[in-house]
């Protein structure tokens, strides 16, 4: 989950068992998305190469299946140095795809179709477009959790293109690698919320509020700029509509909201291993996670 921690525990883990960090966070790919995405610093990655930041300008087009190609490449890549990939994000969707073989449907963003479900989304709420996707295909649909907007609007785009339903459109490889998988919880999910809080209010100190400045003066209707929580918050805010304390307090909702949503994807997944943040401290996590990992590799 966002704000657990788990950057500085990969870039530890990798000293430990010679590993390489492959990102798989969907706006970390964007050159000057630093701020808001609480992208890691050259200092704190202490030496550690980091994969998959930094590398498209933010009018370019990223998505689940261009994350597996490239994410391909560099597990090929840190695998013939002899050195471990540690993959880590909070984007589910990717991380289920390449590790898990589900090789999703061919299907060109919809830029129209994304604006009509953004104004039903606005207008009629989170229920009426899975009430849509359930129309499109109920069995899929009851797979998916009901406050999922994300994976919700992205279905219906595959379903309007594909005309058939998701398990005719999408099919499961054989599983490419084999995988230990870690995540960083709470027991108390409002130690998760505070630590958003405080992130947030960090984040305004380090400078977002001009970060998110410049690329709204340089292009208003940026699509990546327009869907990224700690940016898209800002645009009321610089047509004159609100006030910064409302900027500050919807970032810290949407934010609680987004790591609501990873808890619920997560949890769902029968093969993690947790960790809860306010159970164990730090050093006993990073002992915990090490003897895993080498019963795994070893």
């Amino acid at each position: 989950m966002t704000a657990t921690g788990k950057s500085s525990l990969a870039v530890t883990l990798a000293k430990k068992i010679n590993g390489e960090i492959i990102s798989a966070d969907s706006r970390q790919v964007y050159r000057g998305y630093n701020i808001a995405t609480a992208k890691i610093t050259p200092k704190e990655t202490d030496g550690v190469k980091h994969y998959l930041i930094d590398i498209l300008d933010p009018n370019e087009e990223f998505s689940a299946g261009i994350f597996v190609n490239l994410a391909k490449t560099c597990i090929s890549e840190i695998a013939q140095k002899g050195k471990i990939p540690i993959i880590i994000g909070g984007t589910g969707l990717y991380l289920k795809m390449l590790l898990d073989g589900i090789d999703m449907p061919k299907s060109k963003p919809d830029y129209e179709l994304r604006n009509e479900l953004e104004n039903i989304l606005k207008k009629q709420g989170t229920v009426a477009l899975y009430n849509m996707l359930c129309l499109l295909d109920a069995e899929f649909a009851a797979t998916i959790h009901p406050n999922d907007t994300y994976k919700i609007m992205r279905s219906i785009e595959i379903l309007k293109h594909s005309n058939t339903s998701m398990s005719k459109a999408r099919g499961y490889k054989n599983k490419e690698y084999d995988v230990l998988k870690i995540a960083l919880g709470a027991l108390d999910r409002e130690v998760i919320y505070r630590r958003i809080n405080q992130r947030v209010d960090l984040m305004f100190q380090l400078g977002l509020e001009a970060e998110a400045r410049s690329f709204y003066d340089s292009n208003p209707n940026l699509k990546s700029f327009l869907s990224t929580i700690g940016y898209q918050e800002f645009v009321p805010y610089f047509k004159g509509e609100c006030r910064i304390e409302e900027v500050v307090e919807k970032i810290k909702r949407n934010t609680r909201r987004y790591a609501k949503r990873q808890l619920t994807w997560f949890k769902a997944q029968k093969d993690i291993h947790w960790f809860n943040i306010d159970e164990l401290s730090p050093e006993i996590i990073e002992l915990k996670v090490l003897e895993l990992c080498n019963q795994f590799i070893f």
